[in-house]
């Protein structure tokens, strides 16, 4: 292990609870990793949190506890902290922690994503146009 590429540090520095104090990546990295084992990675027998927001929940249809809208969040968290600790595990990357600087590509995203949501939003009003006018059933996955 190299910090700042020193040839070397005293070993009370190299303790996971000093580095988790005086190096918020570190705390971070440890954060990650204490969620990934006590939730996601849990044992499904002894998982208890409310949300279902673990693996084998919903990667083996344990229970359908976890179909609720706040895991679509934690599941875009997951994906956010998987980039964050390729920033620091895979040696001589070159991704950024910091957004992208503003620029056209940023404005036609944004306006791509703007104009989904807009098309969206007209489906949505078309289907249950069609659903009263033809007096059938609500569909929730339509």
């Amino acid at each position: 292990m190299h910090i700042n590429y020193a040839d070397w540090i005293p070993a009370e520095y190299i303790e996971t609870s000093v580095l988790k104090v005086i190096n918020e990546r570190v705390f971070i990295l440890e954060l990650i990793r204490n969620w990934l084992i006590n939730s996601f990675y849990a044992n499904t027998k002894t998982y208890k949190n409310n949300s279902g927001f673990n693996r084998h929940i919903f990667a083996h249809a344990k229970s359908d506890l976890w179909q609720n809208p706040s895991n679509f969040f934690r599941a875009i968290g997951v994906i956010q902290a998987m980039a964050f600790i390729e920033c620091f595990a895979v040696e001589g990357n070159q991704v950024s922690i910091f957004p992208p600087n503003y620029d056209e590509n940023s404005e036609s995203l944004r306006q791509e994503v703007f104009a989904c949501l807009n098309f969206q939003a007209i489906k949505k009003q078309l289907i249950v146009s069609q659903q009263i006018s033809n007096n059938l059933p609500f569909n929730p996955t339509s």
